[in-house]
């Protein structure tokens, strides 16, 4: 199991744009000498000839909230991260986050002067300092006290876009999954390979919540208040992590996210030893699980605070979703990323770590690290060299969405896609639709139209959308086509006027 992990923590891309976001507010020149970002990733407008750049422009959808959450970060070890994501918060995500509450595990106390340079209105700006190591549990502790309706939770040893924690807020408001995350490609599939289902008893996985997560208030505090409930233990409450995805008995929304590891510091989990300690816990967890499951069937008046017993009915719909470079939407996906396996008979949640391994070891390393190395990410992230790909031949109804969250554009959109020739081909074999709300579609009357782009061999196909009050596009396979999905990049556009 733990040859399994590393061989997936190699795939991680570590790279780090603090220095992209931290130096003004949300708007930054991107020529400038101090933006340490490959020149490779970053939102483009156009992979045509230079001269048709200025045809474009990137459309900036409206969102209709106030701010309504709070971001909790938690300090231990490494305070220069801790200040600079405090600094983008406070410049980049005043319209998002109405508090940024920074738990100080450390036994040295911060003050306001320690993140003068983060620029914080004084309103925004919370310091609290532990006065002792509580761990993990803070995260929930901090979200308890916050006097918004969200929280937005990640560790300091990750950057995670302001774009997407936009994003975030606006799916928590119409998602009916207990909480979001944000997940690495490998997590991902970690994730999806632990995911239990014993008839209508039990449905639940295994996420971190570090990556960045959004939840509820009260969804922390019945959390909270269930550990409380079942007498859990110190050791427990301070490993709250987890716990509180196994524990909900739902199964969260998963979004691949885009990878931007800071490390510095020293990391909690170090080695074989952090790696068993943490399956114990989430072993644990799955014991907990079960005896409240046993016990809810015994006597049925028995309630507890955030546990759904039973599990609620959720349609196994295949859809994947992946959120986007330094832009507010989220591209989602039907098409399959992994072979099919056959249904195990699974008949306890403790069984979650040797479940995820028989899943792994039936996948095999090549699905794997296709998985890995051509995930949806890889169609949104703003880099022309990497891509998304399926694992076997397009099949009719497959379709990629891509949703802005909003439906408060202007007019002259298009969709843009950049793939190799065989996916032109399954693009010219689709119907493409727009829709406000994402239930009733509409399709466009326009026709694809594709070229030759600046990259070698691939091409560059567009739809336009017009304008209107519409928030999602989407293109719908009508036929099957003899070969896989590459797609590089796609993304959304708005046309300046002739």
């Amino acid at each position: 199991m733990r040859y399994i992990r590393r061989r997936l923590a190699q795939a991680l891309l570590v790279v780090s744009f603090l220095a992209y976001y931290a130096t003004v507010g949300v708007k930054q020149d991107r020529n400038s000498r101090d933006l340490q970002i490959e020149a490779n990733t970053r939102w483009k407008p156009t992979y045509a000839i230079a001269e048709a750049q200025k045809l474009y422009t990137e459309p900036t959808p409206k969102y209709p909230w106030t701010p309504d959450t709070t971001a909790v970060i938690l300090n231990w070890s490494r305070l220069p991260n801790v200040v600079q994501i405090v600094k983008i918060m406070c410049t980049s995500l005043q319209d998002t986050l109405a508090e940024v509450l920074i738990w100080n595990n450390n036994p040295q106390p911060l003050i306001s002067e320690d993140f003068a340079e983060a620029h914080c209105p004084g309103r925004m700006l919370n310091i609290y300092n532990s006065p002792e190591n509580v761990y993990f549990q803070a995260r929930f502790f901090g979200c308890t006290h916050a006097n918004t309706r969200f929280c937005f939770i990640q560790d300091d040893d990750y950057f995670i876009q302001p774009s997407i924690i936009r994003a975030m807020r606006a799916r928590m408001s119409e998602t009916q999954s207990t909480s979001l995350h944000l997940l690495p490609s490998h997590e991902v599939l970690y994730s999806r390979s632990s995911t239990i289902r014993i008839d209508s008893s039990i449905h639940t996985l295994f996420a971190w919540l570090g990556y960045g997560s959004m939840m509820e208030r009260s969804q922390a505090q019945e959390f909270l208040d269930l550990l409380q409930t079942i007498n859990a233990t110190e050791d427990i409450f301070r490993m709250a992590d987890n716990y509180f995805t196994i524990l909900s008995n739902r199964v969260p929304e998963l979004w691949f996210d885009q990878n931007h590891e800071l490390g510095g510091g020293t990391p909690f989990t170090v080695g074989t030893l952090g790696e068993e300690r943490n399956n114990n816990h989430i072993i644990n967890a799955g014991l907990i699980l079960d005896s409240l499951v046993q016990t809810f069937s015994q006597d049925v008046a028995l309630g507890y605070p955030y546990i759904s017993i039973p599990t609620p009915f959720t349609q196994e719909l295949p859809i994947t979703r992946a959120v986007c470079f330094d832009t507010s939407c989220v591209m989602e996906t039907n098409i399959k990323l992994l072979p099919m396996l056959p249904n195990e008979s699974v008949t306890s949640a403790s069984d979650v770590i040797n479940h995820t391994a028989e899943r792994f070891s039936a996948l095999g390393n090549e699905a794997m690290e296709r998985y890995l190395e051509f995930p949806p990410s890889s169609a949104v992230d703003g880099n022309s060299t990497t891509s998304f790909r399926s694992v076997s031949d397009a099949v009719e109804d497959d379709w990629i969405a891509l949703d802005w969250m909003a439906a408060d554009f202007g007019d002259n959109l298009e969709l843009a896609l950049l793939v190799n020739e065989a996916t032109q081909n399954i693009l010219e074999n689709c119907r493409f639709e727009h829709s406000a709300d994402g239930e009733s579609w509409d399709q466009l009357p326009s026709e694809l139209e594709c070229s030759a782009s600046r990259v070698q061999s691939l091409r560059e196909c567009s739809v336009v959308i017009g304008g209107g009050f519409f928030r999602k596009v989407r293109l719908v396979l009508k036929t099957g086509v003899p070969c896989g999905w590459i797609v590089h990049e796609i993304w959304l556009r708005q046309s300046r006027p002739r």
